[in-house]
């Protein structure tokens, strides 16, 4: 199954990860940037509030691991358009 993650959703999955097996997980440059850009400015919102709810360190830890995709999340681009990604079998909006 095929998922897209929006900004709020990409944070979890990186904080606490809730992967399950047989889902490919996908996001946007836009929510990847605003859930980086909540990660580092961290104002205390809706996006950032899990960021200023850690210890320092593990903040500190966290905003690292943020600033770098892991490989199995892919970006949709103008390539793999979510119109043509969501007629594949087993896609769905998050």
């Amino acid at each position: 199954m095929n998922v897209v993650l929006d900004d709020r959703l990409l944070i979890e999955e990186l904080l606490v990860g809730s992967r399950r097996p047989g889902v490919q997980l996908h996001t946007t440059a836009y929510w990847y940037y605003r859930a980086c850009r909540a990660a580092v400015l961290g104002a205390g919102g809706h996006l950032s509030g899990p960021f200023r709810e850690l210890e320092p360190q593990d903040q500190e830890r966290a905003i690292s691991a943020m600033l770098q995709l892991p490989n199995d999340i892919a970006f949709l681009t103008h390539d793999n358009s979510y119109r043509s990604w969501l007629r594949l079998p087993g896609a769905t909006l998050s």
